[in-house]
């Protein structure tokens, strides 16, 4: 074979190679594909129909949880709900001893469409034993439902002490779980029973279990109802703890459902528990610090007798009774070696002030022991009210600064007397609540009158006594500031000084040794120049000058007086201008 026909022969094979591979693309494309694309769309309906298949098998289980679940709820209606689970739960807590029992309703939360939210607030006092049936029924009862918050404060250290709780229970109300006005099924005894009663005859079993043993609530205790017949149950008796006791015709019985998985388990199981209270704490060593108590000053009259009582604390009651003692005691006083009464007649003629004595505490198992106290007790008169003096009346000049000093006498000191005025005095009036001094201005446009003011003034005694006074404040115009100065005239070589009042009109002609009066001035004419004169009152010398509107008011104290002690300390003193 030459080479060109070698040459051919491989040229046809390798076009054999080149369609056969051709053709086996484009049947692998045609046929193959739709094949592969069909399996493919299989396997995915496949894990489809798996995942629908498993999504209702749980939908079918969540149905049946739900349909369970609306057995276990409370009441559809929120406040059925609420109403209806607060008083299972106060009832609850008074069936298992709970004292100074509180139960509120807290605030609902609620997700519509779905469930509704009931807590019930708990305040109580109780002790462990009782807590802990309250949370072994809470825990049994078929309800939906929490402790959703739980705080304990004990009150001791030993045995099983007084617990202090503050519980939030929740329930649920779920939306669709059907309307009724009780949690649970009640109805009441037909009979009376006894403690020892084995059968009970109700009104009705209506809504009971039949055919299956169930526990009822009868008042505060609970029974296990093992047969029902009708209207007649065979009962057992006390418990879950509780005690067999007698109750009355009409007494309600209350289904308490409990959970399957717990309807075996007995409060005995929590003896252990209780046995070992977690609030019980080892008692540390007693710290002990004997003291007196009862040793407190006194104060007291004369011939009056004074009794303490005085007691020991903080004794070791293991080293022997308590002994009382006194020491450096004023005559007369005593106290009882055992009891600790201490009694002092004093004696009506003790001089008033300060006596003292030393109590004494030791005991008869601690010849060491010494416990002293000092006793004070001071001794002063009977306190006596203030006396008070006050003129009957007063005259007030408008326009004027009035000011009046009372005399007051008192057997304490006189810096812690307190004056005052009673009732409601005349606008303006005022008092120093220390020394008892008045002050008036009253206006011009103040009204004259007569104004009734009491003062009281009040001591600072032990018992305060006080002492009140009246006076009349006859408020008149200014006729001093209306008497005006207006001229001298000579007869006969005698001057005399003419004044003019110009509220009334009147003229007064005065000589040297006449007096003259206008408003509280009161002065003898002394000398009389052209165009002054000089009056005399008990301040001193005035002079007035004669001018265009001179008035008595004007006058100027050129020599005063000498200081004398006033004959009447409560007399006003004398305006001035």
């Amino acid at each position: 074979m030459n080479d060109q026909r070698r040459a051919k022969i491989l040229a046809a094979v390798l076009a054999a190679v080149v369609v056969v591979y051709w053709g086996r693309s484009v049947v692998t494309n045609a046929v193959l594909a739709p094949i592969r694309r069909a399996q493919q769309q299989a396997a995915t309906a496949a894990r489809k129909l798996e995942e629908l298949s498993v999504r209702e098998i749980r939908l079918g289980a969540d149905r049946r949880n739900l349909a369970d679940w609306r057995q276990l709820s409370l009441p559809e209606d929120p406040l059925v709900a609420q109403r209806v689970y607060r008083e299972w739960v106060e009832n609850l807590a008074r069936h298992c001893g709970f004292r100074d029992l509180v139960a509120a309703p807290g605030s609902r939360s609620e997700q519509k469409g779905r469930f509704v939210a009931v807590p019930v607030e708990v305040k109580a006092e109780t002790d462990l034993q009782g807590l802990s049936r309250f949370l072994h029924l809470f825990d049994q009862a078929a309800i939906l439902q929490r402790v959703a918050e739980l705080k304990i404060t004990s009150s001791g250290s030993q045995g099983n002490p007084r617990l202090t709780i503050v519980l939030k229970a929740e329930g649920l109300s779920l939306f669709r779980a059907g309307a009724r006005q009780d949690l649970f099924p009640r109805t009441s005894l037909a009979a009376e029973v006894t403690e020892s009663t084995a059968e009970v005859r109700v009104e009705s079993s209506d809504g009971f279990p039949v055919g299956e043993v169930f526990v009822a609530r009868i008042e505060r205790e609970l029974i296990r109802v093992t047969e029902v017949r009708k209207q007649v149950w065979s009962i057992a008796r006390g418990i879950h703890g509780t005690q067999a006791t007698a109750h009355p015709n009409g007494a309600v019985a209350e289904l308490l459902p409990l959970r399957p998985e717990l309807r075996d388990k007995d409060f005995d199981e929590y003896a252990a528990f209780l046995a070992a209270s977690p609030f019980a704490i080892p008692t540390p060593p007693k710290t002990w610090n004997p003291r007196l108590l009862g040793v407190s000053d006194r104060k007291s009259a004369p011939g009056e007798e004074i009794r303490l009582a005085i007691r020991a604390d903080g004794l070791n009651p293991d080293t022997g009774a308590p002994q009382f003692s006194l020491e450096n005691a004023p005559a007369g006083m005593t106290i009882d070696p055992t009891g600790g009464e201490l009694v002092w007649q004093t004696d009506p003629q003790l001089t008033p002030g300060e006596y003292t004595a030393t109590v004494i505490l030791s005991q008869s198992g601690q010849p060491d022991l010494r416990v002293q106290s000092v006793l004070k007790v001071t001794l002063a008169l009977p306190n006596a009210a203030p006396v008070l003096t006050l003129p009957e009346k007063a005259v007030v000049i408008l326009g004027q600064k009035f000011q009046l000093l009372p005399v007051v006498s008192d057997d304490g000191p006189s810096s812690q007397l307190n004056f005052s005025i009673e009732g409601e005095g005349p606008s303006g009036l005022q008092i120093n609540s220390q020394t008892g001094q008045l002050t008036w201005t009253p206006a011009q446009s103040f009204r004259p009158g007569t104004f009734p003011v009491e003062i009281r003034v009040t001591d600072a005694g032990s018992e305060p006594k006080s002492t009140s006074r009246k006076i009349s404040l006859e408020v008149q115009d200014d006729s001093a500031i209306l008497t005006m100065f207006t001229g001298t005239v000579a007869k006969d070589d005698v001057r005399e000084a003419w004044f003019r009042n110009k509220g009334t009109g009147e003229v007064m002609q005065l000589k040297v040794g006449q007096k003259l009066r206008a408003a509280e001035i009161e002065a003898e004419v002394v000398s009389i120049g052209e165009r002054n004169l000089t009056l005399r009152d008990e301040k001193g010398l005035w002079s007035l000058k004669l001018s265009a509107r001179a008035s008595l008011r004007d006058r100027v104290l050129v020599e005063p007086s000498d200081p004398v002690a006033p004959s009447d300390p409560a007399a006003p003193s004398a305006p001035q201008r």
